[in-house]
């Protein structure tokens, strides 16, 4: 069957990408906006009664691991940018099934996305990264407990509230 698609491999990434943080962040009640300029190498923030978090969607069908470790290289001009922010910044790093036709199981019971997804909180690792000296990007290894999970939106919340005290 010939494709219909008109967007780039790239672009339909970044559209599973924002689709997957605005239904996880819908499930719990939180709206999302994407940025319209990528000025704080953010592409949305997510609202909390208290305030926002900024958030950086990254995707990718072919992950990279290191000794068994989900890895993400974090570019020299993001980590500049993260590190100056005074609140919270996320990365989401969602890994997309390979084979397009796998990705999405739509039935009449279910919608399913063939992908699971990791997040990060940066601008504290682009401080102590910029800290020691560095001006170069730099390996994020992304841990087992840092899978999304229902918990995950509680956490995110919790982490704008550090900044406020609470």
């Amino acid at each position: 069957m010939k494709s219909v698609a008109v967007l780039p491999e790239q672009e339909i990434k970044e559209a599973f990408s924002e689709g997957y943080i605005c239904t996880i962040l819908a499930d719990h009640g939180i709206g999302y906006d994407p940025v319209k300029h990528d000025h704080f190498a953010v592409d949305g923030l997510a609202h909390f009664h208290e305030g926002e978090i900024r958030v950086q969607l990254k995707s990718t069908t072919t992950p990279d691991y290191s000794d068994g470790v989900l890895t993400l290289f974090l570019k020299p001009g993001w980590i500049e940018k993260w590190a100056r922010s005074k609140v919270p910044v996320i990365v989401v790093y969602l890994l997309l099934e390979e084979d397009p036709a796998k990705r999405l199981l739509l039935t009449h019971e279910s919608s399913t996305l063939s992908g699971y997804a990791y997040w990060a909180r940066v601008d504290e690792f682009a401080r102590d990264h910029l800290a020691t000296g560095s001006a170069s990007g730099k390996t994020y290894y992304f841990s087992d407990s840092h899978r999304i999970t229902t918990n995950s939106v509680r956490d995110w919340h919790d982490l704008l509230n550090e900044g406020y005290g609470g």
